[in-house]
């Protein structure tokens, strides 16, 4: 049988804060001098400066795209931790709905690669990977790898952009990193196993299947249970 071409995106719990920079410290004090700087009159609303992103980046000017969602979040940092998380969703969503994909990049990027991995910008990073080509992301992904190399979350979502372009022997090797970091995570067995597949390496597969399904009984899990059963009852039997 034809092995199907599935893979679990990550979970990512939207409060958690998944990792820390080396750079925050520097970070901060850059984000201080742009707030002395660049502080909105309270006449300008969050809505108006997304806006204004959008249309900065429409006409090039990605400098003054990045002042304006800068000046935009010193205004969501005012509220809730619970309401910035609502707010930065919502606003990567609409820039999503319009087609904004690149920018959306352009901004996680500066985010990302300046400060603590917050988990809405890792989510919507990875909702970036359909929409980018892999020579845009997986550059600036595997970097980012390597500045944090014990989150299995990067390397899930490197896994899960392989695969979306068919490069099964890196998209395993970067599963079996996700795994190596995080072994209890049911998903990134089931996804290894649909790669070990791929490249014909069923022994492998069995192996993430069988746990996969083990630990599907006691973690939270995506994958579609049924399609690994029957992938695994399948290499078992061509094995015997």
């Amino acid at each position: 049988d034809d092995v199907p071409i599935i893979f679990v995106e990550p979970r990512i719990p939207p409060q958690m804060t998944i990792s820390k920079s080396k750079n925050n410290h520097t970070r901060n004090e850059s984000l201080n001098q742009e707030r002395a700087s660049a502080t909105p009159t309270a006449a300008v609303d969050a809505k108006t400066l997304l806006e204004d992103t959008q249309k900065a980046w429409s006409q090039q000017n990605k400098r003054a795209a990045a002042q304006s969602f800068r000046q935009y979040w010193n205004i969501v940092e005012q509220q809730s931790s619970s309401q910035q998380i609502k707010e930065l969703q919502a606003s990567f969503q609409q820039l999503f709905d319009n087609g904004y994909f690149e920018l959306a990049f352009y901004l996680l990027q500066a985010d990302l690669q300046q400060g603590p991995l917050h988990s809405v910008s890792i989510y919507h990073l990875f909702k970036l990977i359909p929409e980018l080509p892999l020579e845009t992301l997986a550059p600036f992904m595997l970097s980012l790898s390597k500045q944090h190399p014990s989150n299995s979350l990067i390397y899930f979502g490197l896994g899960n952009l392989y695969a979306l372009h068919q490069q099964w022997q890196p998209a395993l090797t970067q599963f079996m990193l996700a795994i190596k970091h995080d072994s209890r995570n049911a998903d990134a067995y089931f996804n290894a196993a649909i790669s070990a597949e791929h490249l014909q390496q069923y022994p492998e597969a069995i192996k993430a299947y069988q746990q996969a399904l083990k630990l599907s009984q006691q973690r939270t899990f995506s994958f579609p249970h049924s399609i690994a059963s029957e992938r695994l009852a399948l290499l078992q039997q061509r094995r015997h």
